[in-house]
C-alpha cells in the first residue's frame, strides 16, 4: 500500500509540475480567466468519472453546509486566480519557491483563524514537525 501512494504523490507532483509550465506558457498568449476557466472545467471531468466510479455521486454531493461549500469555492477559484496569475510575472523558480511558504503560512492560520494551539516546535519548523 505505501507504495502505491508513493507512486500516486510522484504522479500528483509530476502532473502539478506540468500543469504550472503549461500555465506560464499560455501566460502571455491566453487571457488568464480564460486558464482558470478551462483548467476547472478539465478538473470536473475525472472528478465526475471518480464519484460515478464509487457509486456515491447524488449522496456525495449532499451538504449541511452549502453556504461554506460556497465560500471555500469562491476561496479556491480566488487562489486558482492568483496563483496563476503570479506565474505571469514571476520566474517559475521564484514562484515555486514561495509555494513552499504554504505549510507555514498554513500553521500560522491555524493559529490565529482557527484558535489552535500551536506549540514552539511547530512555529519553527512549520506544519513537518511533530
Amino acid at each position: 500500500m505505501e507504495a502505491t501512494g508513493i507512486a500516486l504523490r510522484i504522479g500528483a507532483t509530476f502532473f502539478f509540475t506540468l500543469m504550472v509550465v503549461f500555465v506560464k506558457l499560455l501566460a502571455d498568449a491566453v487571457p488568464l480567466g480564460q486558464v482558470v476557466f478551462f483548467r476547472s472545467a478539465v478538473a470536473l471531468i475525472p472528478l465526475v468519472l471518480f464519484l460515478m466510479w464509487t457509486r456515491n455521486f447524488p449522496a456525495s454531493l449532499r451538504t449541511r453546509r452549502p453556504f461554506a461549500h460556497i465560500l471555500r469555492c469562491l476561496l479556491g477559484c480566488m487562489a486558482l486566480f492568483a496563483s496563476f496569475a503570479s506565474l505571469k510575472y514571476l520566474p517559475l523558480a521564484h514562484a515555486s519557491t514561495i509555494g513552499y511558504l504554504t505549510p507555514v503560512l498554513a500553521v500560522v492560520l491555524a493559529r490565529f483563524l482557527l484558535g489552535e494551539h500551536v506549540t514552539g516546535m511547530r512555529w519553527f519548523w512549520g506544519s513537518w514537525a511533530c
